[in-house]
């Protein structure tokens, strides 16, 4: 699909991009509106990833999802973390937020030939399967819970799902 103006296009692509990842890394405090608020208003007004990311990073150290899968063995099912596939990682995180934010803060997209950072769209495809990679299944530690959760947003069902996992600590 396109809107007919590439440079509008690639906007909108980015913006797509940043307000998910934007939610990635605010997962782990989904549960905790004070502190989601806090964070999310930063969000609004600084567009500084690096220095949110810490913020958060520092209420929750296993804030960041981690991609995993279902494995079973003779014991049963378990879930096993993935980190050897091309996920997108925190280092990937801010980098995207970066390239998404110098198009989207970038000169008005309806310019016959905008003058983008670089030809940007055909690293779209490669950022989409690192972040599927991440989120299509994962283990996430909320802010302030005793419990570790896995989330599925693909598949069989085609319904999303959070199931909790295990208890931390006593």
């Amino acid at each position: 699909m396109t809107t007919g103006t590439v440079g509008l296009d690639v906007e909108f692509v980015c913006l797509q991009f940043r307000k998910l990842i934007e939610q990635i890394a605010m997962l782990s405090l989904i549960a905790h509106v004070e502190e989601y608020a806090k964070i999310q208003n930063r969000f609004a007004s600084q567009w500084n990833a690096k220095k949110i990311l810490k913020e958060i990073e520092e209420l929750n150290e296993n804030f960041y999802p981690i991609p995993a899968k279902i494995d079973e063995d003779e014991r049963g099912k378990f879930i096993n973390p993935i980190l050897n596939t091309d996920y997108l990682s925190k280092d990937d995180f801010l980098e995207l937020y970066q390239l998404c934010s110098s198009v989207i803060h970038a000169e008005n997209p309806y310019v016959q030939d905008p003058k983008l950072p670089r030809p940007i769209e055909a690293t779209f495809k490669k950022w989409y399967d690192k972040v599927y990679n991440l989120i299509s299944f994962h283990v996430i530690v909320l802010y302030r819970m005793e419990y570790t959760f896995y989330g599925e947003l693909f598949n069989e069902t085609g319904i999303p799902r959070i199931q909790l996992l295990e208890k931390i600590s006593d």
